[in-house]
């Protein structure tokens, strides 16, 4: 009676594990053996191990990507890039950071053009979700957004830079300029989606399909 109870337990124990083929066929037959299954098994371990790793890491995909922002957070204090840099300590995942200007003229047709015909084009959009976003008004005169300006080495505006998680900053050109002069060419955004991609860590892949 002793046996069959030990049986019965243990396969309600295997049922709750999906294991390989063999590992599952090798253990029944062990049981209808009257042979005790161990847990130094190296087939049930492995299988029992895969399963909580497996779960484990989705857990905690789940939750680090869980409080970052949707659209763009604003600025440079508390709710803005002090925020990015936390969730970006929290996660792990890129930053992209947005600077525009309103004046001078010629600065903020650019942003505009940009922000309308670049920033929220559909696949441009897929990609960013991979980010942790804010936006810096370079206008601004205060200390702390002279010295973001001076950090991302920030000249005229649109400019676009991502921060990898290691610290590692790169810029996104977002306009070609033709060499003989003459008006800027608006990135296309599949090329734009490939600069992105290339500035960032291997953490941020291709854009999910719909």
């Amino acid at each position: 009676m002793t046996r069959i109870r030990r049986a019965g337990m243990l396969l309600v124990l295997l049922g709750s594990v999906a294991l390989p083929a063999e590992a599952e066929s090798r253990s029944l037959a062990d049981i209808r053996a009257g042979r005790r299954v161990t847990d130094a098994d190296p087939a049930v371990v492995e299988a029992e191990a895969g399963a909580g790793a497996g779960a484990g890491a989705a857990g905690a995909a789940e939750k680090s990507d869980a409080n970052v922002p949707a659209g763009w957070l604003r600025g440079v204090g508390p709710s803005g890039y002090e925020k990015a840099l936390e969730l970006q300590q929290a996660t792990g995942m890129d930053m992209l950071i947005y600077f525009f200007r309103e004046d001078p003229k010629d600065e903020k047709g650019l942003c505009h053009w940009f922000e309308k015909k670049g920033l929220n084009e559909s696949h441009v959009l897929k990609q960013m979700r991979t980010y942790i976003k804010v936006r810096i008004d370079a206008a601004q005169n205060d200390a702390r957004t002279r010295g973001l300006i001076d950090e991302y080495h920030c000249g005229k505006t649109p400019r676009l830079v991502v921060r990898r998680p290691d610290g590692h900053t790169k810029r996104v050109e977002v306009f070609d300029w033709p060499s003989g002069g003459g008006q800027p060419i608006l990135v296309p955004p599949s090329d734009l989606v490939t600069r992105f991609q290339e500035a960032s860590s291997p953490r941020v892949g291709p854009p999910a399909k719909p």
